[in-house]
Formats: C-alpha cells, structure tokens, sequence
C-alpha cells in the first residue's frame, strides 16, 4: 500500500516549517532568481489592522442562514452586520495606504455579505513581481502544484553540465521543490498571476490555505485546487510571475519591513560584492524602504583582514590533497592603537598540517576533505574600543553602531546568496564567543568580525540545506567545514593578533633602569627651572616666590620617594605578571607626573617673567 498524505501536511511542510517571516521572503525572492528574472519588487500593503479583519471574520460567521429568503429579522441582522463592518472600516482605516479613500468607497458600495467579508481579506496584502521565465498552464500544474518537484535539481544538473547555457541566471539555488510554501507563512491565501513569452493570455491560480486544514483527516489529493487561463495580456504588460498573499496572518508596518530589510534583505546577497545578482526594491504602502548596503568606509577603517583559501591539490607524490593557505593583515595594533607596517602574516597548511583538527572527528579524514570541495573566506576584524565616529561630507558616521549591524561572524554564501542563519546575531555556528572567552582578551569574537565563507552549488554538492532553512544539515562534510573555519580563525588570526600585540608590549616595557634614567633627566630639568626661580626671587622679594619653589621641590620629592618604595614592594613581589603590571601603570603614572612638574615649574617662571 503506498503512503497516504494528509492535507494539514502541506501546512507543515510550509507555515509550520518555516520559521521567520524573513526566511520566507529569502524563498520567494530566491524563486525569482531562479525564474531568471533580474530584479523583484516586494510590495507591502496594509489597509485595516488584521485584529479589526478578524474581528469582522467572527461576527460573519454568526450570520450563517440556511434558507437564502431570509425572514425580516435575518436581513436586519444582515444590514447591521454590513453597518457595523463599514463603520469598523472606516474607523480604523490607515489613512496612508495607497488609494484609501477609493478602497474605503469600494467597500461602501458592497451590500453582499460573501463580498464584503473577501475584500476585507483581501485588503492586506505582500506582493512579489518579477520579469522572470514566468509559467505556462502545464507549468503551473507539473510543477507548482508538485510539491518535492525535481523541476529545479534537474535544471541545475542541466547547468552543470552546461545544457542550459544562457538561459535564466546560469545558477539553480533551489533543489526540494518546497520554496513556494513559504508563503502560506505570511498569509492564508495566494494568488499567482503568470505568463511565459509564448503565453497570449495571463495563467491565474488561487489557493486558499484554510481549506488544507479543514478536515483532520482530509488527503491532499481531495483538495481541489486548478489553474485557470485568465485576461489576455496587453502589449504595455511585461510577462513574469506576480504572487500576491493576502489574509495576512500578522500586521505589517514600515518599521517591521525594515527590520525584514536589515536584518534579513541586507544580507541576503554577497554585501562585499558590488555586481549583484538580482536587485530586490521593497515598498511599504507605496513608500520606498531603504535596504542598507555595507560601506566601504567601514572595512577601509579594518584593524585586520583574513583571506583564505581552501583546494583541492596534489601533493609532491602526485596523490590527492588539500591546502589550506592565505594571509592575515594586522593593519592596527591593539596594544598601541598605532598604524602598523608589514605586519603581514602568510600561512599554508597540506592535510597532514591539518590532521590535528579533525582528532574528535572519526569519520572525517583526507577523502571528507576532498569531497567538501573547495572554498574561500574573507573577513574583517574590529578592535571596537579603538573606533570612533567620524565625519564624512558633513555627515556624521556611528562605526560602532554599523558594525553592530554587519557583525556576527562568518556569514555562508553559496553562489552569492546566502545560506541563513550563519553570521546573524543570534547563531554562533562556529563557536567563536565561547573560544574568545576561554582566551585571555576575550579577542576574536563574532561582535568583531564581519565576514563570509563563499561556497558553490557545483563544488560543494553535499552541503544541503536543512529544509526549514536554518543551517546545513549535519554531515561529515558540514563538520569539516566548521573545523576548518575555527581553524583559520582560532589559530590564523587571533594567534597572530595575540603574537604581534605581545611583542609590541615587550617593547614598549618601561624598566625600573630606564624609567630611574628619565626620572634623573627631569629632575635636572626641574633643578635648574627652580634655581632659575630662585634666582627671580632673590631680586624680587615682595612677589612671594619662595612658597612655590618649597611646594615644587617638595612635591617632586614626594614622587622620587614614591617611586623607590614602589621599586621595593614589586622587586620583592614572586608573581612576575603582577610585578610587569606595577611596573607599567607606575611608570606611565610617574613619567606623567614628572612631566607635569616640570612644566608647571617652567610656565611659572614664564609667568613671573612676564611679570618683570
């Protein structure tokens, strides 16, 4: 007997599977990529709250009459249903939507209570349009209606192969034929208005959710759903696809798409790349929302830069491996906050140089390696207590706050799109918090690092998405991956970070030698400034100078005896970190305050001369 399946199951497959409202903007706008269309445009409408919609949804489902001749009572309780919706309408109405008044009017003019109770539904909607291949009737019902259609796998073999060479956009991104359902996670209803350049007319096909969970044990197959052949197309028309969803299933606001457009949209392609491979334009109630592109002024003020580079090559013996190369550029020390030069560090690395990783792993080993395929990292790294604002053409640039925005680690891309959630906020896939943590500094963390990990479709085929888009599913394959990221990460870069900052310290160290030598030179210094005032007072008595020498010579014998008692408690102290860290804070703290005796010392005697 072959498997039965239930209609609620699409509604798992699609409103339950997919997670965010973002994740199902990812699959729509992926779809029309793959349609070979070269921009989407994302329209948001709202005209009525959606409790208001429901609320009017709930009082019409009290008006259910079983004879249509209604009786005198049953109509004044229709005409005061219609009342009170028009009135609830009118009422709540947002007053920026496209054309209020002329929908607020269309509304007023319905007195069929079926009508009224489908514009209300229809009132809110997402509309995705774009100028793709389009569908024909057959394609609506081959493959649309098909869930689990190999429609796309087969295209993308077709392309690695090269059969289907200029056609669409030359890369297939979906593979499970289960995309389209992500709509039913933003609305109850869809509707798809499609046509191919051999279509005269547009193919239509309406579907309502609901009707897929009616009945518990309802089959898939007992749910009618048909494409239908609509209006003829106009010449002023461009064919394409148009998926509207409407019933909405929660209210949308401007500040709601824009979150969608930063936090989801914004990275949806390559953000590093300037040739994109479609353009996505949102709108909120005809207005333009801005989807943010990462600025170049940002990762010109980097404090290091990783590229690397993962191959499969042959080794000396000519045998299959893999290397593991690129370079670190520490561009901004950490210790001084100074600019640094040829600070540049190149590393490779075969398989035997990477054994070490994969020690916990027991499944992965040289072949795993070999079959992950190749691929390639670029990332920026911010000491954040080192930005600062800056002002470009009058405008002024909150650095830390646009890292916020970008930051989280390495973000996945497979042929330029992203692959969610890597790099976003919430997920650490590569465990780097934990790592930076267990480190002293706490250096290397995803809030430092903007960055990408760039995989193909064609070179790593056994990294699968999951099918509720959150993350590759496990594999052998997957696990080297991450190894190998941690890896360049962990041990590329925050170790040579580390090995520089150390060696920058251990130069910049102050000795109780050196620091005796300065203190010697300024005391010389304040000597002759105060004979030299001295002197002043000796010809001028009535000023009152010889207080000020006393306080001066006192108070600088008040540090140089400071210093010798502090050379005495850190000489004895056993804990050689705690006696470099005395030595440090009191050598800048007395360097300083010498300094500033001697300039207090000098500009009194300016002063007292000026005076003569």
């Amino acid at each position: 007997m072959p498997f039965k399946i239930t209609a609620r199951t699409i509604l798992q497959l699609g409103a339950e599977l997919i997670s965010s409202d973002g994740i199902a903007f990812y699959e729509l706008i992926k779809n029309a990529f793959d349609a070979g269309s070269k921009k989407v445009h994302v329209d948001v409408l709202m005209r009525i709250p959606i409790e208001i919609v429901q609320e009017i949804a709930d009082s019409y489902e009290e008006l259910e009459f079983e004879n249509e001749d209604l009786a005198e009572s049953e109509q004044a309780q229709v005409n005061g249903w219609l009342s009170a919706s028009k009135a609830l309408a009118r009422k709540h109405l947002i007053s920026s939507s496209p054309l209020a008044k002329d929908w607020l009017a269309t509304i007023d003019s319905i007195f069929d209570c079926d009508e009224l109770m489908e514009a209300f539904y229809d009132a809110n909607a997402i509309t995705f349009s774009d100028y793709g291949d389009g569908m024909s009737l057959d394609d609506l019902d081959r493959y649309y209606l098909t869930v689990g259609t190999p429609h796309r796998h087969n295209q993308r073999k077709e392309a690695e192969d090269g059969e289907n060479e200029g056609e669409s956009n030359g890369v297939i991104l979906g593979e499970k034929g289960i995309g389209r359902l992500s709509a039913m996670r933003l609305g109850r209803q869809l509707s798809v208005k499609t046509a191919t350049e051999e279509d005269a007319f547009w193919n239509h096909l309406d579907i309502d959710w609901d009707d897929f969970g009616e009945e518990i044990g309802k089959l898939v197959g007992e749910v009618h759903v048909e494409p239908e052949e609509g209006e003829e197309i106009t010449k002023e028309e461009d064919r394409g696809t148009t998926i509207r969803v409407s019933c909405l299933n929660e209210n949308w606001s401007s500040t709601k798409l824009q979150e969608i457009a930063n936090s989801d949209i914004a990275r949806l392609l390559d953000p590093f790349t300037k040739k994109k491979r479609i353009s996505v334009f949102l709108r909120f109630n005809g207005r333009k929302v801005v989807i943010p592109k990462i600025s170049e002024i940002l990762l010109d003020r980097a404090h290091a830069i990783l590229d690397a580079e993962f191959q499969i090559v042959e080794n000396e013996k000519g045998e299959p491996d893999v290397c593991l190369s690129g370079n670190v550029q520490y561009l901004v020390s950490s210790a001084t906050g100074a600019k640094l030069r040829n600070r540049v560090n190149p590393f490779e690395k075969s398989y035997v140089d990477l054994m070490g990783i994969f020690e916990n792993e027991d499944d992965v080993d040289l072949d795993t390696c070999i079959s992950l395929g190749p691929f390639s990292i670029k990332c920026y790294w911010f000491n954040r207590r080192l930005i600062k604002k800056i002002t470009i053409n009058e405008e002024t640039l909150d650095l830390k706050k646009i890292i916020r925005q970008w930051s989280g680690g390495l973000a996945l891309y497979r042929d330029g799109f992203r692959v969610p959630p890597y790099g976003s906020g919430d997920d650490d896939w590569l465990d780097l918090d934990r790592g930076a943590l267990a480190s002293q500094g706490y250096k290397v963390n995803r809030a430092q690092l903007i960055g990408k990990v760039d995989i193909t479709g064609t070179d790593n085929p056994h990294l699968v998405d999951q099918t509720n888009r959150e993350g590759l599913r496990n594999s052998r394959q997957t696990r080297a991956l991450v190894l190998l990221c941690k890896n360049v990460l962990e041990v590329e870069l925050r170790g040579y970070l580390k090995d520089v900052d150390d060696e920058i310290r251990e130069e910049e160290k102050i000795s109780f030698g050196d620091l005796s030598e300065q203190l010697d030179e300024v005391e010389s210094k304040i000597n002759n400034s105060l004979d030299d005032l001295a002197a002043v007072h000796d010809q001028n008595v009535e000023l009152g100078l010889a207080k000020v020498e006393k306080r001066l010579r006192s108070a600088y014998r008040t540090v140089v005896n400071v210093v010798d008692e502090m050379q005495g408690v850190v000489e004895a102290t056993e804990d050689e970190k705690s006696k470099l860290l005395h030595l440090a804070a009191l050598g800048l703290s007395v360097e300083k305050l010498a300094h500033e005796l001697n300039r207090t010392t000098r500009h009194a005697l300016e002063g007292v001369l000026k005076l003569l």
